[in-house]
C-alpha cells in the first residue's frame, strides 16, 4: 500500500473503524511486520501528544475568555473611549485568534507524514557505568511558521511544537510458563508501552507485557504479557541458580544488541560487581547496548545472573545481577499478585533442569525460545 492508505489505515485501526476481516488482516499484517507494528505504536503516541495539544489550547481560550470577562466587569463603572475602543478591537479580533489556534491543530494533524524523514538516534552516558538499552527510533514532530488568518495576529499565532516519541530495546528472559518475564528496571522505566517479540520459524512473534513488579536497586523488573491471544510459553527448560557461582566458572549468554539474537561466552571474573557490589558478578563477556537484561547460564543450563551493564572505561568488564535475588523477587511478586491480582495465572518459577547433559549448541537451540527483545516506547511530555 502507498503511504497516504497506509497511515490512513493506521489512523482507522487505532480509531476503531477497522472491522470484521478488514482488521482481522490489518492485525495479521502487523503481527508479520515489526516494522509496521512500531510505526502503529509510534503513530498512538503522537496522537496522544497532539491530544495535550489541543486540551492546553483549549484552557487557554478558557482562561482568556474568563481574563475578558473580568476586565470587562472592572471596567464597567469607569469606562472613557480609549479602553471603549480597546474592548471594541479584541470582539472584533476574537474569533479571528480562535480560527488561528484550530489551524495550529489541524496543521498538527497533518504531521505524521514525516515519520521516516524525521527519524534519528539519541545517545545519553552517565558515569563510568553503562546502561545496556539501545535506542531504537527518535521521531520528532516540529510545526513551524503557522500563517494566520490576519496579518494583524500573525505574530501572536506562529507557534513551534516538538513530540518526541522514544523507544529503546534490550533483552527480556521468559521466568514462568504463565507469561512472566525478567528484563532491568532501567529498560522500563517510564515506559508508555512495552512489547516483546521473537522469530519463530519465519513469524516474527509479538506480545504486549507491562511492568508488574520491580526493583530498582537490584535493577530487575518483571513484565507479564497482557496480549489476550497468549496462553503459555510453554515448559521452561531451565532453572534459577541461588548458589554462589566459582570465579574462572565458564557462562555464556543470549542478547539481542542488534535485531537477531546473539551468543556470548566468557568466565566469572569477580564475585561481586561494579565498585564492589555484592549482588552483582562482574563477567568477562562483551556486551553493546541491547544486552541489558539478557540471561547468563552457566554449562549446565542454569540461570546465574541477568545483564546490567558494563565498566565503560574498562574493556570486557561486565556486570550482572546475580539470580538468588531474582529468585526473592519472585517470591515476593508472587505474594504481591495473588493478594492484587488474584484473576490472573500464578507466577510459577521453573523448577525442572532439561539442559545439563546437553553439549552447548543444544542448548542455545532450546533456550532462545524463551529469550526476547523488548521494545519500550515513552513519550517525552513537553505539555
Amino acid at each position: 500500500m502507498d503511504l497516504v492508505q497506509k497511515y490512513t489505515t493506521i489512523e482507522n485501526y487505532l480509531e476503531g473503524k477497522l472491522e470484521g476481516e478488514e482488521l482481522a488482516d490489518f492485525e495479521q499484517l502487523m503481527a508479520a511486520d515489526s516494522e509496521l507494528a512500531q510505526e502503529v505504536e509510534e503513530h498512538r503516541l503522537l496522537i496522544e501528544n497532539l491530544e495535550r495539544v489541543r486540551y492546553r489550547e483549549e484552557m487557554k481560550a478558557k482562561m482568556n475568555a474568563l481574563h475578558t470577562e473580568l476586565f470587562e466587569n472592572e471596567e464597567e463603572v469607569k469606562e472613557n473611549k480609549t479602553t471603549a475602543k480597546v474592548r471594541k478591537l479584541w470582539h472584533k479580533y476574537q474569533s479571528i485568534v480562535a480560527i488561528a489556534a484550530s489551524v495550529t491543530i489541524i496543521f498538527l494533524g497533518n504531521t505524521f507524514f514525516n515519520l521516516k524523514q524525521v527519524r534519528s538516534v539519541e545517545e545519553k552516558q552517565s558515569s563510568n557505568y553503562l546502561q545496556l538499552n539501545r535506542e531504537l527510533k527518535v521521531v520528532k514532530r516540529k510545526q513551524k511558521n503557522i500563517e494566520a488568518k490576519t496579518k494583524k495576529l500573525e505574530r501572536d499565532t506562529k507557534e513551534a511544537i516538538t513530540a518526541k516519541v522514544k523507544s529503546t530495546g534490550a533483552t527480556a528472559l521468559v521466568i514462568s510458563p504463565t507469561g512472566f518475564l525478567v528484563t532491568n528496571y532501567h529498560v522500563v522505566k517510564d515506559a508508555d508501552s512495552i512489547y516483546i517479540e521473537t522469530r519463530r520459524d519465519s513469524t516474527v512473534l509479538r506480545l504486549k507485557v507491562k511492568e508488574v513488579y520491580s526493583d530498582e536497586e537490584k535493577d530487575l523488573a518483571i513484565l507479564r504479557v497482557i496480549d489476550n491471544n497468549f496462553t503459555t510459553f510453554g515448559q521452561l527448560p531451565f532453572t534459577l541458580r541461588t548458589e554462589e557461582a566459582n570465579l574462572a566458572e565458564s557462562v555464556y549468554t543470549l542478547a539481542y544488541p542488534r535485531e537477531d539474537i546473539v551468543y556470548g561466552e566468557g568466565t566469572i571474573s569477580a564475585q561481586t560487581g561494579y565498585r564492589g557490589n555484592p549482588n552483582s558478578y562482574q563477567i568477562s563477556i562483551p556486551v553493546n547496548p541491547g544486552n541489558s537484561g539478557a540471561p547468563v547460564m552457566d554449562g549446565k543450563g542454569n540461570l546465574v545472573a541477568v545483564i546490567t551493564g558494563k565498566d565503560k572505561k574498562m574493556e570486557g568488564a561486565t556486570f550482572a545481577i546475580k539470580a538468588k535475588y531474582l529468585a526473592t523477587m519472585m517470591d515476593s511478586a508472587t505474594y504481591n499478585l495473588e493478594v492484587t491480582d488474584s484473576l490472573r495465572k500464578p507466577l510459577v518459577k521453573p523448577n525442572i533442569n532439561y539442559l545439563q547433559y546437553l553439549p552447548r549448541p543444544q542448548q542455545v537451540r532450546k533456550l532462545r525460545k524463551f529469550v526476547f527483545v523488548v521494545k519500550v516506547y515513552n513519550s517525552d511530555k513537553i505539555f
